[in-house]
């Protein structure tokens, strides 16, 4: 095939032939990577030991930040509800007070205004 058709025909048949490339590939090379997964513990015995020996040690780690997280965490928890408690207490102490200082200025307007006669002893 020679001038535009062969043109037509060369630019579909790489339309078509590329997804078809890429599908095998990806195919032949997942096939490849699982064949040699099952056949790792047959050819890689000493590798699969030290993968089995790091993913044991990794799994140890975790095990213990994870009690360290949980240890902080609760600490934490008391901290807070401690000083939650304080702050409530203050609150409490502070409110009070101020109910306290409310009715002696009360008490102080309502005598200066019987002493003066003037309302609010102004």
């Amino acid at each position: 095939m020679t001038s535009s058709g062969g043109y037509v025909a060369g630019t579909l048949g790489g339309a078509v032939v590329a997804p078809v490339l890429i599908t095998a590939s990806v195919l032949v090379g997942g096939t490849a990577v699982v064949v040699e997964l099952s056949c790792a513990p047959v050819n890689h015995p000493e590798a699969i030991k030290s993968v089995k020996k790091f993913g044991s040690e990794f799994n140890k780690a975790l095990v213990a930040v994870n009690a360290k997280a949980i240890d902080i965490r609760d600490s934490t928890g008391k901290s807070i509800r401690s000083a939650n408690d304080k702050a409530i207490d203050v609150r409490n102490a502070a409110n009070g007070r101020a109910i306290e200082f409310r009715d002696e200025v009360s008490h102080l307007i309502f005598a200066k205004s019987v002493n003066t006669g003037i309302p609010g002893g102004i």
